[in-house]
Formats: structure tokens, C-alpha cells, sequence
């Protein structure tokens, strides 16, 4: 209806791996010209996923990345449709990587220099790359060398680590915010969420162009 917003899922299933054309029509109206939209989606073999481990423990589901690397396996419809490789820091700083599809830094201390200029060419080729925080976490370290006075990785510095309970989450409407999913949840599963510890971020006064 007039001044309504639906949403509605759509699925496509590609056959073959490579570059596919995708196209979406509306019945037509008295302006057609956006009642279109064209898209192109390359299609992966499989996806490889790196999880970077900065506290690993030997007892099960007990380090950084172990329930998302099992959230992760769960959500393959094949087998071998992504590979999932969980690191160390230290592992990490010791192999070169061909660059995965996915990174991720989860609770790692500190990143070199080096390891920050790969980060940056891995995402600038395409690569996704997720950074959790935790009590391992040089602040200091990640504001220079992964925020850079706004020029770099992160896009807000990182303030401090404040101790505080916080029940609840709200997702906030930001445009093609990967945390969007989130908001087709029930509100009531979101505010069983319990927080003791969090990390708080400054936002740079004016954004830094690109």
C-alpha cells in the first residue's frame, strides 16, 4: 500500500561457479524506469575463512573464534563449500597468507605494521575482515596502526575498556550495515543479551572522505 515498506527474500541458486548476471522486475507502473534492478554476483567455488585466535584454549568452545567458527560450519548447505581455518596470533605472524575470503582478528593483542599494510591490501582486493575486541587488546596499537587518525582500517578510534553491565542490544539503521540482520530478529531475543565488558570508541568529528 501507498507509503508502506515490505520486504520480500529472495533466493537464487547458481549452478556453476563465475560471473552471473541478475536481474529483478516489478510489475510496471507510470514511472518504469525503477521498477528494474540489474546486478552482477561472482560466484565462488567455495569460500575460505581464516580465524585468527589471539586467546586459544585447549577445553572445547572455550577460545575466541571456536563458537563462530561452529556458526559458521552450520551454515554450509555443502560440505566443502567453505573452509574454515582457525590460527593463533602467533601462528598468524609466522605464514604468509594467500588472502582469504574472510579474516578475522579475534581478542589479538597487537598488529605490526607489516602485518596492518597486509590487512589493508587483503581488504583492498576484496577481502571481508571482522575485528573483535577484548582485554588482550593494545588499544594504543590498534589506534595507530589500524585507525591512523581515521585513514586507515577502523573507522573510530578505540577509547577504552569500560566494566559495566549492559543488558541488550539496539541495531541501529545505518545503509548496508552487515549487523542489518539483526534487526529481523524479535526485539525480546535482543534484550536477553548481557554484556559485562565492552570496549568504547570515539567517532571522528567529520568523516574522512572515502
Amino acid at each position: 500500500q501507498p507509503g508502506q515498506v515490505a520486504q520480500v527474500p529472495l533466493a537464487a541458486t547458481f549452478q556453476e561457479a563465475g560471473t552471473h548476471h541478475v536481474s529483478f522486475h516489478l510489475p510496471g507502473d507510470a514511472l518504469t524506469g525503477d521498477d528494474g534492478r540489474w546486478s552482477v554476483v561472482d560466484v565462488r567455488e567455495r569460500l575460505r575463512m581464516v580465524l585468527i585466535d589471539g586467546e586459544p584454549s585447549s577445553d572445547p568452545l572455550a577460545g575466541e573464534v571456536d563458537f563462530l567458527a561452529l556458526s559458521l560450519s552450520l551454515g554450509a548447505n555443502e560440505a566443502d563449500a567453505t573452509q574454515i581455518e582457525i590460527m593463533t596470533d602467533s601462528e598468524w605472524a609466522t605464514t604468509t597468507l594467500v588472502a582469504p575470503d574472510l579474516l578475522v582478528l579475534a581478542n589479538v593483542a597487537s598488529i605490526t605494521v607489516d602485518q596492518a599494510k597486509e590487512l589493508r591490501r587483503q581488504v583492498a582486493s576484496g577481502a571481508g575482515l571482522m575485528i573483535f575486541g577484548g582485554e588482550q587488546v593494545d588499544l594504543d596499537n590498534y589506534n595507530q596502526v589500524l585507525f591512523q587518525n581515521g585513514t586507515g582500517l577502523l573507522p573510530m578510534s578505540l577509547e577504552s575498556i569500560a566494566e559495566e553491565e549492559v543488558s541488550g542490544l539496539l541495531v541501529e539503521e545505518i545503509a548496508n550495515s552487515p549487523l542489518s540482520v539483526l534487526s529481523q530478529l524479535s526485539a525480546s531475543v535482543l534484550e536477553r543479551v548481557e554484556i559485562r565488558k565492552f570496549t568504547s570508541v570515539l567517532e571522528p568529528s567529520e568523516p574522512v572522505p572515502g
